[in-house]
């Protein structure tokens, strides 16, 4: 089984796992937008949260650099798709974009993001009248 892990994910299994989290993200997949996504909720932790310091930031976003090296990275390939996904599932761009991937590439969505997996669940209907492929998400810890 493939995985496309959202920023929520990797974030969660480099701090549970360290550098024991390669073994699970070797060979599986994020989007081109986890980086920021990751970038950006740093930010938050140290700015805005002030539950890191920019030193402990850049230490964990160098880490995760060097992990998603070792995976694939897929760009979006229709992004009025994930306009149209995200406006009827009622969630974030960047999130119909992980939702539209997984779907489209046959890939189990790994997200520790709970307000996504419940908008997943809600709207699983929707989701499965428009694609063909059942979703299937699972949390980091069940790896």
């Amino acid at each position: 089984m493939k995985y496309l892990f959202d920023a929520s994910a990797i974030l969660n299994l480099v701090r549970r796992l360290g550098e024991r989290s390669l073994k699970i993200l070797r060979g599986n997949y994020i989007l081109t937008l986890t980086i920021y996504e990751i970038g950006n909720a740093l930010w938050r932790e140290t700015k805005l949260l002030k539950k890191l310091t920019a030193d402990e930031a850049e230490e964990i976003m160098r880490a995760i650099i060097t992990l998603t090296n070792f995976m694939q990275v897929i760009a979006l390939e229709d992004p009025v798709e994930v306009l149209r996904t995200s406006n009827e599932i009622e969630t974030t761009f960047y999130d119909a974009a992980y939702v539209v991937t997984a779907l489209r590439k046959g890939l189990t969505l790994v997200t520790d993001d709970k307000r996504l997996a419940a908008k997943i669940e809600r709207h699983r209907d929707i989701i499965l009248e428009e694609y063909e492929g059942e979703l299937h998400v699972i949390e980091s810890a069940e790896l």
